[in-house]
């Protein structure tokens, strides 16, 4: 997951220096949720995560484009998990990019004109600090 590699490899100053970090409240319970699970105390981690990212909340829009999203997926067989297209439909709606590892899903929904960057390249592109 995007959020945690940039925490454990530390290019999350990076980050912050560049670009205006912004994350899905959908992908922050993922990410609490794990570190919770792990024994990390919540409110120490909700909070350093406050600080870095601006959290972008699911709105009615975000919810339409999801549902279109997932009924056209539904049809056409190639259904994703529950959350994936309501964080796909938070970038499409935000017009902004989003970073992932996982390519191969949220590639499907470059035909509701999402801009999928691949994790790699973007951590690449922070190490070297390239903008």
């Amino acid at each position: 997951m995007f959020v945690i590699e940039l925490h454990t490899n530390g290019k999350i100053e990076n980050l912050v220096r560049k670009y205006l970090p912004l994350i899905s409240s959908i992908t922050m319970y993922e990410y609490l949720f794990g570190e919770t699970y792990r024994g990390k105390d919540l409110s120490k981690v909700k909070s350093a995560m406050e600080r870095v990212y601006e959290i972008i909340h699911v709105n009615q829009g975000v919810l339409e484009k999801a549902l279109n999203i997932d009924v056209t997926l539904t049809k056409e067989g190639a259904k994703l998990a529950f959350r994936d297209p309501i964080i796909g439909a938070t970038a499409i709606k935000e017009k902004i990019p989003l970073i992932t590892g996982n390519v191969r899903h949220f590639s499907r929904l470059k035909a509701h004109e999402l801009e999928v960057i691949p994790l790699d390249i973007f951590l690449k592109e922070i190490s070297s600090g390239v903008s």
